[in-house]
């Protein structure tokens, strides 16, 4: 059973305080009903809290917390420093995925725990049928039920997320600009059962959540774009089809034809759309791939399509327009 107990305290009531001794760094000075009397307890904090402490400045109380027997202290600790000016020069795409968690438009690939996690997945879904069957008889029997959730995974997971972010900080330049995609994470979904259940296990969501609390730790600035089509559209030329993405790894242009891996290429496009106030102000997301295949469609008003020799702009956009009513779409033709 897991138990938790909390005790809020402010500056008035616990207080830390650097220690004289060589046994503890740090002593925690709680106050007591009885005046002048305080109690001292020795507290052990880890590197990483070292050096926040060291950087910034002790905000509020210490909050004091007990879990399954053992105390811990959450310190508020505010860091005054300001982030650098962005050098355009230096803007970096990041495009999130399943096979590797981070990847720059500068061909950098950062964790990669596809292939374990699907080991993990299989082995896990036969526990978890056998622990389904279990409840299954427990509930019969008016018995707690056991929990289906996967700790192992879980572990596994956040810590090649929290691993693969430091490695794509300690990449960039203090001056950096990160370009990070808008997700609507709870719309993502593919066909297969089996894709969704590592979709919902790679938490995605955590991942850039991880990566913009290391950016903001170290000073660097981000900003979020639009994600739709980014995976389909050439940073390039800006053609948009989904047949440019034979397979996951791969892209493949159908227009001006450059081979490179899908998710620098998606990175890519990312940095294009950083600024572009149009594509940011858009409501539905269908929205995007019209803007997109009439900007294209304008700058090469002769090109011709991969499929049945139509110019791209035409059938493409005929499609999205019968998917989404004619009437609901109003779109701003400057590009």
């Amino acid at each position: 059973m897991l138990i938790i107990i909390k005790i809020p305290g402010n500056v008035n009531v616990i207080q830390i305080q650097g220690s004289k001794t060589k046994t503890f760094e740090y002593w925690l000075k709680i106050s007591t009903l009885e005046k002048g009397k305080p109690i001292y307890v020795p507290i052990k904090i880890h590197n990483y809290g070292k050096q926040v402490l060291g950087e910034g400045k002790l905000r509020g109380g210490v909050t004091l917390s007990k879990t399954d027997g053992q105390w811990y202290a959450t310190l508020a600790v505010e860091i005054e420093k300001k982030k650098p000016i962005a050098d355009l020069s230096h803007m970096v795409g990041v495009d999130l995925g399943i096979k590797n968690i981070f990847t720059a438009s500068t061909g950098q690939f950062f964790g990669q725990f596809s292939n374990p996690l699907k080991k993990l997945l299989e082995q896990s879904e036969v526990k978890r049928r056998r622990k389904q069957k279990l409840n299954a008889c427990l509930k019969k029997k008016g018995k707690p039920e056991v929990d289906l959730s996967s700790p192992k995974i879980i572990a596994t997971v956040r810590n090649e997320i929290g691993r693969a972010a430091n490695q794509l900080v300690n990449t960039l330049e203090k001056d950096s600009l990160v370009v990070l995609e808008k997700l609507n994470i709870k719309g993502m979904k593919f066909k297969s059962k089996r894709m969704n259940r590592i979709l919902k296990a790679s938490k995605i969501g955590l991942a850039l959540d991880k990566l913009k609390e290391k950016l903001d730790y170290k000073h660097i600035r981000y900003a979020m774009v639009p994600a739709a089509y980014s995976s389909q559209e050439c940073s390039e030329c800006g053609y948009v089809h989904k047949k440019n993405r034979p397979t996951p790894e791969k892209f493949k242009c159908g227009y001006c034809g450059p081979k490179e891996n899908a998710d620098v290429n998606a990175g890519k496009v990312l940095i294009k759309r950083f600024g572009d106030a149009e594509l940011l102000n858009v409501g539905h997301f269908r929205f995007v791939k019209t803007i997109l295949l009439e900007r294209f469609d304008k700058l090469f008003p002769d090109a011709r399509s991969i499929s049945g020799g139509l110019q791209p702009g035409t059938e493409p956009i005929r499609t999205v327009l019968r998917e989404i009513g004619w009437q609901q779409l109003t779109v701003n033709q400057s590009t």
